[in-house]
């Protein structure tokens, strides 16, 4: 039998409920999924793992409700994702997936805010959205300037590679990537918000580092997940064109991005984006199952 160290709890009911929930959640049944991740929850209060996920379900439909002009509901939504995320992140297991599910959160609740006309609380949450990511950065082994030109002296990284374990160090490649245009985008949404120009050196220097890694693992060069990531950056940025290239090839190889760019709320607005995946049938659009910034653990 697994320690409960390992399995994160030292009750057989709320591992029960969470393997449950996880379960549903990994097969599209959000709803069913909530409900387990919840009494998981109840039962143990400190259980990091339901926490972490029912934030990311809450934060699924909240940004899916902004994307259709529900605001209330997408704000309540949220913060109550943020409560979860920030519980989750306080609970002892220091890895970047808790830190970066709360700077999304909050970047989205800085969206919401400035849909509602609430200029300066948007600006501000997208700035709290930045420091978070940079902890999410921190906790990836090195601050972030050490990858532009040495990236595999990323201890958890170079560790990996030398072990062997080539699948496991290809995912912490992708996720270090995702948290790179993650913070640049917030700088650019707090560039829009505040309407003060060009790119700084900070937002640009995430790009490239997020681009070099595409470039450092050929593996990477199409990724679903990554790629998205990436023009949801450049549209944000005001770079439609290569935002346009990057959804074009994705709309090639992966069905479930009708439904995403209908569910986001920094995209589905962009007419030129809207039009490319509009040529779809209503069924299309529909979602196969959920997806999220940070996947269910």
């Amino acid at each position: 039998m697994a320690s409960s160290d390992k399995l994160g709890t030292e009750d057989p009911r709320a591992f029960s409920y969470f393997v449950a929930g996880l379960y549903a959640h990994r097969s599209g049944q959000a709803e069913g999924a909530a409900e387990l991740y919840r009494k998981a929850v109840e039962i143990d209060p400190e259980y990091q793992k339901p926490v972490n996920n029912l934030g990311l379900l809450l934060m699924e439909d909240g940004t899916d409700r902004l994307a259709k002009k529900e605001v209330a509901p997408a704000i309540r939504l949220l913060e109550e994702a943020e409560e979860l995320f920030r519980h989750a992140k306080s609970l002892g297991k220091h890895i970047a997936e808790y830190p970066f599910n709360l700077a999304t959160v909050l970047s989205y609740r800085g969206r919401a805010a400035e849909k509602g006309e609430r200029f300066a609380e948007a600006r501000d949450l997208q700035r709290k959205s930045i420091e978070t990511y940079y902890e999410a950065v921190k906790l990836l082994g090195k601050e972030p300037v050490s990858w532009v030109s040495q990236l595999t002296r990323l201890p958890v990284i170079s560790s990996l590679i030398r072990a062997g374990r080539k699948k496991q160090s290809v995912e912490r490649l992708k996720f270090a990537a995702s948290v790179y245009f993650a913070v640049a985008c917030s700088f650019a949404l707090e560039r829009r918000m505040s309407d003060s120009g060009a790119a700084g050196e900070e937002e640009l220097l995430f790009v490239e580092m997020g681009e070099g890694i595409r470039k450092f693992e050929p593996s990477l060069s199409l990724d679903s997940r990554l790629d998205y990531n990436r023009a949801c950056y450049y549209a944000n940025a005001g770079r439609l064109p290569e935002a346009l290239e990057i959804l074009t090839r994705l709309r090639a190889v992966e069905p479930r991005v009708r439904h995403r760019v209908r569910s986001d709320p920094d995209l589905v607005d962009i007419p030129e984006i809207r039009a490319l995946f509009d040529e779809g049938t209503p069924r299309e659009w529909k979602a196969t199952s959920p997806h999220s910034e940070s996947e269910p653990a």
